[in-house]
Parts: structure tokens; sequence; C-alpha cells
């Protein structure tokens, strides 16, 4: 009797450590908090202090959304650029979500390409 008690022990315990060591795997898949930038998202152009205001309020509304869906994604950083702003995000995914939430709030065409290397995605939205 203590043997098959103790045989089901060690066999959750293994299950557990599966569990742990699943979602470690799929946390790494991800890419989740490495601190890399895989999504850039390019806003160029002169952009009046309104509106930069206004995108910046797009951008913090877009990642409040997506820290509740997924609370490793991260914004590496907000940089200004010739008149222009360049978004730096964790994941491609969360670069598409900013250029798709800015293109719909201010009609401005959001374009797809890949940087010289083919690694990173660049997200180009052009205000009209």
């Amino acid at each position: 009797m203590t043997q098959k008690k103790n045989s089901q022990r060690a066999r959750s315990r293994l299950d557990d450590a599966e569990t742990r060591l699943d979602k470690k795997e799929r946390r790494v898949q991800r890419g989740a908090s490495d601190g890399i930038a895989h999504g850039l998202v390019e806003i160029p152009g002169p952009i009046a202090e309104s509106e930069m205001r206004e995108i910046r309020a797009i951008i913090a509304s877009v990642a409040k959304r997506e820290v509740e869906r997924d609370p490793h994604a991260r914004i590496c950083q907000i940089t200004p650029f010739q008149e222009g702003i360049a978004v730096e995000t964790e994941s491609e995914k969360f670069a598409q979500h900013i250029a798709d939430a800015i293109g719909r709030s201010r009609n401005a065409t959001v374009t797809r390409t890949f940087d010289d290397e083919g690694a990173r995605r660049i997200l180009t939205c052009k205000l009209p």
C-alpha cells in the first residue's frame, strides 16, 4: 500500500516539474523579457506637439492592453528622430498592435518591411 502511495507522489512531483519546464520553454520561445528589441514602429515626418501627445497616449493605451494579455510585453524605448518618433518593442506582434492602433486613429498608412538582415520587422506609419 505504501509503495503505491510513494509511486503516486513521485509521479505527481514529476508532472509538476514537467509543467514548470513547459511554462519556462514557452516563455523562452516567445522571447519574453530578453530586453532585445524585435519590433520597431517608425512615425516619420514633422509631428506637431499636440499630435505627439496623442500618439504617446495611443501607445500607452495599447501597452496597457498588451500587458493585460501578456505580462512580459515591454516597450524597450521610445526615441525621437528627425522630427519623428521610433518605438522599439520586445515582440513584433506588440509593434504591430501599436502601428495598427496609430493607423486606425490617425488615418495613417502602415507599411511593413524588414531590416537589412531580415531579422526585425519595421512598421512605418505615415501620417496624412
